[in-house]
């Protein structure tokens, strides 16, 4: 991909360009609008109007973090909106934090991104279509929207995410980070690997994000790996070996 044009869609509303809230909160005396969807329909407007997206033949939707996370509830959005014809693929990096409750509040402090940024037009469709009024928040998390994703996904995960361990799980214990870690691929294996079409990149390095040349499973780094499977090879790379892993390529 070293001749591919590259788009980067600066993140810029704390919901991965899910909110949808046409109110306001004030801090500060700031005013904070969470209208991250429609930043993206902005940008996807300028983008296939403009700046020829209408001619794309090929278009890998990635992000890394909270732009993971993005890839996942966007991705088939994307896919629809683009010309028929093209081949769309997802590649989240690191976005696959899952929905766990410990110390650190993540679970509820997502449900309550989901809620007060409007969010339910802003995530995949037919997950807000599988749940009640009263569930939907599930669908701000990867690991509920992803069996509900249509477009071919290979995501770049760490079975021990560096921030997801003291920002999710909240321990530094191996025995509880292997417990999690194990969690992690449990769920990965259900909501991802549950389509022949998608595949995945999940070592056991602890890291958040990157590793594109570093990162070696079975010979291949992300990237040899991630292109062996975009040209038609279902290859699955899974490490899943114990915490800390000595005898990972990192």
């Amino acid at each position: 991909m070293y001749n591919w044009n590259s788009i980067y869609l600066k993140y810029c509303d704390g919901g991965s360009f899910s909110g949808n809230n046409e109110t306001a909160d004030v801090y500060n005396g700031h005013e904070l609008h969470y209208r991250g969807f429609r930043i993206l329909n902005a940008m996807y407007r300028d983008l296939y109007e403009v700046r020829g997206l209408n001619r794309a033949t090929d278009v890998v939707i990635s992000g890394c973090s909270a732009g993971g996370l993005a890839t996942f509830l966007h991705v088939d959005w994307w896919k629809a909106r683009l010309p028929s014809a093209s081949k769309v693929v997802g590649m989240p990096d690191s976005g696959f934090f899952l929905d766990y409750e410990a110390g650190p509040n993540y679970h509820g402090n997502m449900i309550w991104v989901f809620n007060q940024m409007n969010s339910t037009s802003g995530v995949n469709d037919r997950c807000i279509a599988a749940y009640s009024n009263a569930d939907r928040w599930h669908c701000i998390f990867a690991e509920h929207t992803a069996p509900h994703i249509t477009t071919p996904i290979f995501p770049l995960q760490s079975q021990y995410d560096s921030w997801q361990i003291p920002n999710i799980l909240g321990s530094n214990n191996a025995a509880d980070i292997n417990k999690y870690g194990a969690l992690l691929v449990s769920r990965v294996q259900s909501s991802v690997l549950n389509r022949s079409t998608n595949s995945i990149m999940l070592d056991s390095c602890h890291h958040h994000c990157g590793g594109w040349d570093s990162i070696v499973i079975n010979s291949s780094n992300q990237a040899k790996a991630f292109m062996t499977w975009y040209n038609g090879n279902p290859q699955r790379y899974i490490d899943n070996k114990p915490y800390p892993c000595t005898s990972c390529v990192c």
